[in-house]
């Protein structure tokens, strides 16, 4: 329980990114999802993470007053907007990216010092104790 709790402190807490501007978990959730999606417009993204047009909307106008995203009208289509990452939303994008790799980094050196058969077992009851929490939900 100690590490769900110290997961979620984390999940829910408002960083910077290398820039002058916090941003919520949603918002970088939803630079990362602009930056690699085929379709960065309100319908493509809310299709892509399964959330209400007016979701992505709401926090598509906060991270435009914060100069992470910019809005351009599809040449394809006039009635749409493109969106696409200022240089500090790039930014904040690839600092984000970054701390991913870091952590991921830290926890394989972590595994590093187990042999192959502990792994699988670490695995296992990964597994199993996340299909008993889905099941408690």
């Amino acid at each position: 329980m100690d590490i769900i709790n110290k997961s979620q402190t984390i999940s829910k807490k408002a960083m910077r990114f290398g820039t002058d501007t916090l941003l919520h978990p949603s918002e970088i959730h939803m630079v990362v999802n602009i930056a690699g999606s085929r379709e960065p417009h309100v319908i493509g993204l809310a299709k892509e993470l399964g959330i209400t047009k007016g979701a992505v909307s709401q926090i598509i106008r906060k991270l435009e007053r914060k100069g992470i995203i910019k809005r351009n009208i599809d040449i394809n289509n006039r009635s749409k907007y493109l969106l696409t990452l200022t240089t500090k939303g790039l930014h904040a994008y690839h600092q984000h990216e970054k701390l991913h790799q870091s952590v991921n980094l830290a926890y394989m050196h972590i595994l590093k010092k187990y042999p192959d058969n502990d792994i699988k077992n670490i695995l296992q009851l990964l597994k199993e104790l996340n299909n008993e929490a889905v099941e408690i939900n």
